[in-house]
């Protein structure tokens, strides 16, 4: 196909070859090899270019995890179902005991409100005074 496309417009200059004398036609055929070469290196340059775009494609595609491996893979990360309850566990049990704490301290219960940072209103001589929170 190639080689026809360069060779399909000059046929007429082939057919005359006869009367061109010995270096026109080496001059003639020189330039057809070329012109040929051409076709076919412009061919070849664009099935490298699709092939590489499919290989790419093809590479991505296996290359990407199914989805029994992304399950896998999310259990190996996450650990041992037993590890993870245990630490869940702990992690409740450190957030009580710290509520515990704060409870224990009795800072939140002279507090009447939470936005007025420790200031207490009371009654009497001492109209507004500090907490010790």
């Amino acid at each position: 196909m190639a080689g026809w496309s360069a060779i399909g417009g000059r046929l007429g200059q082939i057919i005359a070859v006869q009367q061109l004398g010995f270096l026109q036609i080496f001059a003639m055929a020189g330039d057809i090899v070329f012109s040929i070469g051409m076709h076919i290196g412009v061919l070849l340059l664009i099935l490298a270019i699709l092939d590489y775009v499919y290989q790419r494609f093809r590479i991505e595609r296996s290359l990407r995890m199914s989805k029994q491996e992304v399950k896998d893979e999310m259990r190996s990360m996450e650990g041992d179902p037993v590890m993870k309850n245990r630490r869940r566990q702990v992690a409740q049990q450190r957030a009580m005991q710290r509520l515990k704490r704060v409870f224990q301290s009795g800072c939140c219960r002279d507090q009447p409100h939470p936005f007025r940072g420790g200031v207490e209103i009371r009654s009497g001589k001492n109209a507004r005074s500090q907490s010790s929170c």
